[in-house]
Parts: C-alpha cells; structure tokens; sequence
C-alpha cells in the first residue's frame, strides 16, 4: 500500500473519531455556561416598562422557584399547560414556596420548544398581547424567572406578582385614557394572561337599559358577557368598544338588553340551578377547576359534589356566542372528569366557559356556576 493511501485511510479514521465524540444530545440552542439569564430578562421586562411609564420589576426568589418547578415539570412531562393534571394552578405553585402576595395573584408565562432562545421567547412573549399584559402589567412589581432543559425541549418560564401595600399599588387610569397611554387592565386572548383566581362581576339583576358595570382589575369583556348573559360582540357594540380584547380598570360598561342578550341558559355561583329534581339541594354545587383556562387538550375538570341524589354528571363546554361545542358525561359519583378541549374536539377559538351538571339516572338535577375562561393557543 502506497504513503497516499495509507495517508487518506488515517485521514478518514481520525474523522470518523471526532464524530464519535460528539455529543449526540447537544442541542445548539441551550443557554452557553454563565448566562445570566434572570438578568437579561429583567433588563429585557424593565426597559419595556420604562417606556410606559412604569417602575421596575424586581426579582424575587419565591417567585423564581416557582417559575423553576414548572420550568423543569414542562420538560420532563412535554406538556404545554398553566393547569396541570392535578388541578394545580401558578398561584397554587407560587403559594407552594411561601410568596405572600398582596391584592391578587398571579401571572405566568411559559414557552417550550426544542429551538428556544432567549431572543426568540423575548419576541414570542413581547408580541403576544396575553403574554405582553404581564410584561407592563400595573398590579405587578416582582418577577421570578425559571429555565430547563433535557437535551432537547427548552423551556422559559415568568412568573409575576404583587409584594405592594395597598396603598402603593398604581390608582386605576381614568376611562378615557387612550390605549397607547396606558395598559389595558385584561386581554382576551388566546393563552390567557394573567392567570389569575376568577374573580366574578356581578350578576344583572333586571334588563333595565341603565344596567352599568365599572371594569376591575382581573376582567375581561368576556368574562362580563359570560356573567351579564350576553355577549362580548353585544357588549362591544354597544359601548363603541373597536378593539373587545382591550378594557380599562375604571372603565364604565353599559349592559345591552333587549335583542342584544344572547339566550344563554348560565347560572350563577351564588344561586345554582335547579334544572329538574325540585327536592335536590343545590346549595354548595358548584364547578371549582379549571378557572383561569384551557389547555388546548387533555384537561380534568373539578367541582363540588352534590352531598345526595345525583349518580352522574354532565360537562358543557361553551363557545364564545353560548353554544355548546362539548359534552362529557361521567356516570359515576365521583368529582372530576377528563376531557379533550383542544381544537380537533370542539373547534376553534380562544374564549370558552363551562358548566357541570348533576344528574340522576341521566335527569339534570342542578346545573353549577358558569366559569368564562381563555384556551391557550398550543
């Protein structure tokens, strides 16, 4: 055998050794060794707020370790979910590590993928308007920031919320304040942010056209249509509302009536209804979980049994208009139910609510509280 030859085969062995020792699990997109992370991102969040006009976040340990715990969770189990399958909620995580929050909790956002960079995530949170209420939100003043990774996903996790006194936290905008002046109290959109524990608007009591709401923090037009018995498309028509995902804390809602109610058959937490069985207790009947939204899949739903009587339960699932995109029935006793609410299920769209109600021997006997609530987009 020639030198040449002889030359060429050490070449080809020597390379075939370099790819040998290549780590097959590398993934090129993982964060380099001594990336501070916790502080790209906060400088990131704090020069966006500085251009609305809003202090700075700080950062928070507690709030970092829950971000940390579903950081590592979205990895390890590659689901993309606020609501896992336990029930378990961002605010249930966030009291988990002893964060003591004031006036209400909490917010998250997440982004998995097996290409995330910090700059990708950074412009997938910042033009996502559900994800960018949390960036500049005026409720918030401490951030938590978790990463993780298995070789192969990548995720990046916020978590938000509100260390200040009462009287500290940022007075409500005047209504006519324009949206480019300040930001908006809620979106919807269709991974909901923040998530939050559902507060409730209150319940129109007659069909009076002086009915008005006045826009808290934590709302949504949805979520007022779903309690009012009407509809977001009925509520921005008649408060000359261009854009229904943007209302403002302060904000003074007129309720349509007439031929702008839609039809809906909702009922309410404070008076459960009795649909069938009049000697049924419904008193204390009422759904519980999921409250602050879909995953766009498998999700469990949660409510409190009735004490008697009912031997199986329905769950209606609701598009945006009030009608019915899903049923699942259970024909046990038991508290919860597993059910597929992503798009191949029950179709598209971002805002749904559901109801669950009690049955015996397949006669409705009272139908629980409705909860208005956004699915995620993947």
């Amino acid at each position: 055998m020639n030198r040449g030859k002889m030359t060429l085969i050490l070449l080809a062995v020597l390379i075939l050794l370099g790819l040998m020792i290549v780590p097959v699990n590398a993934n090129e997109f993982e964060l380099p060794p001594g990336y501070d992370l916790e502080g790209d991102m906060l400088g990131r969040i704090n020069r966006l707020r500085r251009r609305y006009g809003l202090p700075p976040y700080q950062l928070n340990a507690a709030l970092t370790a829950a971000a940390q715990n579903q950081a590592d969770w979205l990895v390890e189990t590659g689901r993309r979910t606020h609501i896992r399958p336990d029930g378990s909620k961002p605010s249930d995580r966030i009291a988990a590590t002893g964060y003591v929050w004031t006036g209400w909790c909490c917010g998250e956002n997440y982004y998995m993928s097996i290409d995330a960079t910090p700059d990708l995530v950074w412009d997938f949170w910042r033009w996502s308007p559900m994800h960018f209420i949390n960036l500049v939100h005026r409720e918030f003043d401490t951030v938590g920031v978790g990463y993780a990774t298995d070789g192969r996903r990548i995720s990046y996790v916020l978590t938000f919320g509100n260390m200040l006194d009462d009287s500290d936290v940022v007075p409500p905008l005047d209504a006519q304040t324009t949206p480019e002046a300040q930001p908006v109290a809620e979106q919807a959109t269709p991974e909901r942010h923040p998530v939050v524990e559902q507060q409730t608007a209150p319940v129109a009591t007659n069909t009076s056209a002086a009915n008005t709401h006045i826009v808290t923090r934590g709302e949504t037009l949805f979520r007022i249509a779903v309690n009012y018995n009407t509809t977001t498309a009925a509520l921005a028509r008649v408060n000359n509302i261009a854009n229904p995902s943007q209302i403002y804390v302060g904000q003074r809602l007129i309720i349509p009536t007439g031929g702008e109610v839609a039809t809906l058959s909702q009922t309410t937490a404070a008076a459960p209804q009795t649909v069938a069985n009049t000697s049924a207790s419904c008193a204390g009947f009422r759904a519980t979980s999921p409250t602050d939204g879909f995953p766009n899949g498998p999700v469990t739903f949660y409510w409190e049994p009735l004490a008697q009587q009912a031997n199986g339960y329905r769950v209606n699932v609701y598009d945006e208009a009030g009608d019915i995109v899903g049923q699942f029935v259970t024909g046990s006793g038991s508290a919860s139910l597993d059910a597929d609410v992503g798009v191949g299920a029950i179709g598209g769209g971002f805002m749904f609510s559901w109801e669950v109600v009690a049955l015996n021997n397949g006669v409705p006997l009272c139908t629980s509280n409705r909860v208005g609530l956004f699915r995620e987009s993947s």
